[in-house]
């Protein structure tokens, strides 16, 4: 029966990233909590504890507008030391509205009610091409500075 109820849980979590609104799904991560996000990209790490986790949700929703779907959730093991795997398909949005469509899994497990790891496995390719996309973005709306000037004489 927990199960079912830690399933909406999740569900409900996934809910809230896809409204931008991270903060309330991080505030279930224990203070010593691990985020595991593969692949080479500026999110891409081990990410350890509370200010490190909140860096990385920061950056990324900085970055992004997310959208997620969740296909299923199966959790498996007592209330204390519990084990929720998530499929998801998620669109993730760059400010110029280009979309960046992905697949996934989370790995989640959870002790008396905290995230204390939570691996996600997606097409790292796609995640790389959005962060590249948003740097190009930033890059091009910055203002130049100077002008073309000679050099002074020395």
């Amino acid at each position: 029966m927990y199960s079912w109820l830690v399933g909406r849980v999740v569900r409900r979590q996934f809910a809230h990233l896809s409204t931008g609104e991270w903060r309330t799904p991080f505030a279930k991560f224990a203070r010593d909590a691990v985020l595991r996000f593969p692949g080479d990209n500026p999110g891409a790490g081990e990410h350890r504890g509370r200010d490190e986790i909140a860096a990385f949700f920061d950056r990324t929703w900085s970055a992004f507008a997310m959208d997620f779907t969740v296909d299923a959730v199966a959790v498996t093991g007592p209330p204390w030391d519990m084990r929720a795997l998530v499929r998801w398909r998620n669109v993730a949005r760059a400010a110029d509205g280009r979309a960046f469509p992905n697949r996934g899994m989370s790995f989640i497990r959870i002790r008396r009610g905290r995230v204390v790891e939570d691996e996600i496995y997606q097409d790292t390719q796609v995640v790389a091409e959005g962060f590249a996309h948003v740097e190009r973005l930033a890059t091009a709306a910055r203002p130049t500075t100077g002008t073309s000037a000679p050099a002074p004489a020395p």
